[in-house]
């Protein structure tokens, strides 16, 4: 039986949750969300099989972030596990649930000191979370939910087994959600024996996407006159091979194109400024294998192109689904030589497209960073407090100390690092460090700064 307490945070939780929904243009809700969230907040084992920016995230996002409910999302990549956070930071920015991002490459300390605060929401890839479970230093005891994202991206990349031996260490019984682009025979595995099904469309593309081609012997000459005509805001060419993206980069930085290159064998850093900046619009070419680029969702993307041939049909599809999201259009344009328009996938890609034609058009100067139409935001800010675990310091001690000067309803999240603290602000009232900079906690004066985003 639930306490009356949670029920409060649980009435609480919609109101903020609905809040931010509002300030961030989710309302009113997606098709998916309206038929998905129900059957969550039902407690149901649940598949959803939906195209690629169709809304999956935020469906459960909502209902996990207004109920509160204790939750492991896994990610086939550290880009979507990074992708997740951030979505769920901006559902979540009037509540005080605590979010983990637990990825390789990140600071082993840093996601520790967050596993020890004990987060609502844990967001992570399977390689990690199995680390840290061999070290014990992570407690599944508390779930109630297990969300597996793009899980047909999970098997196809190699994850199936890491996934199943985290599951398996989850003794105690959960809600267990699964969403995919495709329909993956093996997902089945992962589920209980009875669980809803809930299918939005066939394993197509999305109907927003044009599909056209373009049948050529000289790839690099017509993808230069692509560039050079089309009005592009931001696009991916999919290359076979990492070589192939080196080699489309050097090309391309000799004319000034602002670009970049983009797999899985790339430092982890190097891979996550690299996102940051194609989603900004510094960067507007991105030339990735399909390793690099899964489960990728960039405002703005305009186009994809399919320089090389995709391997099958699934991927043609997921290649092509990385735009068009959130009701918005884009164009998908496969290059094929004869050889290649021969294949099944080949013949599938004709029989599915139109030809492309050049309209000679002047296009957007890629040189320069696309202007980017300012997001809707929810009003917040984070202050940075120089003091932290190291120096004994509780969320008590700074809530106790910020409520002499701001009011409780004011407090967002808190995270306590080693040697410092962030705080959320749900104000974004300019004079806020000329107010409470020196902060005193615990009887000592703090330094406070505006942490950068």
């Amino acid at each position: 039986m639930i306490s009356i307490v949670r029920v409060k945070i649980f009435t609480m939780y919609q109101t903020e949750v609905s809040r931010a929904l509002q300030e961030i243009g989710y309302l009113p809700l997606l098709p998916i969300q309206k038929e998905v969230i129900p059957h969550i907040e039902n407690n149901e084992h649940l598949f959803v099989q939906a195209k690629t920016g169709s809304g999956k995230t935020a469906s459960y996002l909502i209902p996990l972030l207004s109920h509160c409910k204790r939750s492991l999302i896994i990610a086939p990549t550290r880009e979507l596990a990074l992708q997740i956070e951030t979505e769920a930071l901006r559902i979540a920015s009037y509540t005080k649930i605590h979010s983990a991002c637990l990825i390789g490459g990140i600071d082993y300390t840093k996601q520790e000191n967050r596993l020890r605060a004990k987060p609502e929401l844990i967001i992570a890839t399977a390689g990690r979370l199995l680390d840290l479970s061999s070290q014990n230093k992570i407690d599944f005891s508390r779930l109630e939910t297990v969300v597996l994202d793009e899980a047909d991206q999970i098997i196809h990349t190699g994850q199936y087994e890491d996934v199943k031996k985290v599951l398996d260490q989850i003794l105690q019984p959960i809600q267990l959600i699964c969403l995919s682009a495709t329909c993956e025979e093996r997902l089945s595995q992962y589920l209980p024996e009875s669980y809803v099904t809930l299918q939005f469309d066939e394993n197509r593309v999305n109907e927003d996407i044009v599909l056209c081609h373009i049948q050529t012997e000289e790839k690099t000459k017509t993808l230069r006159k692509l560039l050079q005509n089309e009005p592009i805001q931001k696009a991916i060419i999919f290359v076979n091979h990492k070589s192939d993206a080196l080699y489309l980069e050097k090309k391309f930085l000799h004319e000034n194109i602002l670009c970049a290159p983009f797999s899985s064998a790339q430092d982890e850093n190097k891979r996550i400024r690299t996102i940051r900046d194609f989603t900004e619009g510094k960067i507007r070419i991105l030339i990735s294998t399909d390793a690099g680029a899964r489960g990728l969702d960039i405002p703005d993307l305009s186009h994809i192109i399919h320089y090389d041939l995709p391997f099958d049909k699934e991927t043609y599809i997921h290649r092509s689904g990385r735009t068009a999201h959130q009701q918005n259009q884009g164009i998908s344009i496969a290059f094929l030589n004869q050889e290649e328009a021969e294949t099944e996938t080949g013949k599938y890609i004709l029989s599915q497209s139109i030809p492309f034609v050049f309209t000679n058009k002047n296009g957007n100067n890629l040189t320069v960073p696309l202007a980017q139409t300012k997001k809707k935001s929810t009003n917040t800010q984070t202050i940075l407090i120089r003091a932290g675990r190291k120096d004994k310091i509780r969320r008590g001690d700074i809530v106790g100390s910020l409520c002499a000067i701001l009011p409780f309803e004011k407090i967002g999240t808190i995270e306590i690092q080693d040697h410092y603290s962030l705080v959320t602000i749900l104000d974004e009232e300019t004079t806020l460090l000329q107010k409470i900079n020196p902060l005193t906690i615990k009887g000592k004066k703090r330094k406070v700064e505006q942490k950068n985003a």
